[in-house]
């Protein structure tokens, strides 16, 4: 087998653990909460022993896998410098708007903002993996502090990690945005890009409220529809008014990476 697909194996290989410890810890921790409610002592014996083993067992396997794929990879995908810094600008900025720019529709939760536009420029900018943690993970997780909605397991993913993280899939289209001739055509990939990531963080918002507040169906189509398709259409009007300007710094930071 060649060296390139070993490294696709046990990349996905990777995933797949880090998917199935993501799953371990979420049921460890919810059957923690359940337990809570019963027993105590059984409860503690779940945070203290079964949820610290899942996460340093899951850890290892990934971190096995992982260094595995890298030694058989021919071209290995790390953050720079220039990486981390942009990355953490615009996550600030983000986190920023999130806060302060946006326009709060449900007392609960949801509001219409500009705080997807950062994250969306992060897309544009890197790849899916580069593009998830820093959207997903990073942004995810500084907003849930901040918000103060509590750490329902399920709502920190479908709401937070799979939520905001699902706007990465934007990325997908930058061959197709970056590397066309024509003029038009990279507007197109751009509006297919952020309505398919609006479009899934809909659909894992919609499953949050489901599953955390017990809504109906048509209760968290509507809930999100109040927000979402606004926030989604403010963004895409933005992303494509600043499309050149986008073309222009992107084309500026890939040849200052090929310097470094």
């Amino acid at each position: 087998m060649k060296k390139k697909n070993l490294s696709l194996y046990f990349k996905f290989v990777a995933y797949i653990s880090l998917l199935a410890v993501i799953v371990g810890i979420l049921l460890v921790f919810n059957n923690g909460l359940s337990l809570l409610k019963t027993d105590v002592s059984l409860a503690w014996i779940n945070f203290l022993i079964f949820l610290p083993l899942v996460i340093i067992v899951g850890s290892g396997l990934i971190i096995l896998f992982f260094i595995v794929s890298n030694h058989y990879a021919e071209e290995q995908k790390h953050f720079t410098l220039l990486d981390i810094t942009e990355i953490a600008i615009l996550v600030a900025i983000a986190i920023v708007l999130d806060t302060l720019g946006q326009l709060k529709i449900h007392i609960t939760g949801g509001s219409i903002g500009f705080a997807m536009v950062p994250l969306f420029l992060i897309a544009l900018r890197h790849d899916f993996y580069k593009s998830f943690i820093a959207i997903g993970i990073v942004f995810g997780l500084s907003t849930l502090l901040l918000d103060g909605y509590g750490f329902n397991p399920l709502m920190i993913l479908f709401d937070y990690v799979l939520g905001f993280g699902s706007l990465a899939v934007l990325s997908f289209f930058r061959p197709l945005i970056f590397k066309q001739q024509n003029k038009v055509i990279p507007y197109v990939f751009i509006t297919i890009g952020i309505l398919i990531g609006g479009l899934l963080r809909f659909i894992f918002s919609s499953i949050s409220s489901m599953l955390v507040y017990e809504a109906s169906f048509t209760e968290a189509i509507i809930y999100q529809s109040a927000y979402i398709p606004l926030s989604i259409l403010l963004c895409l009007i933005i992303i494509n008014l600043l499309h050149p300007t986008i073309m222009f710094l992107n084309k500026r930071l890939n040849n200052r990476k090929e310097e470094e």
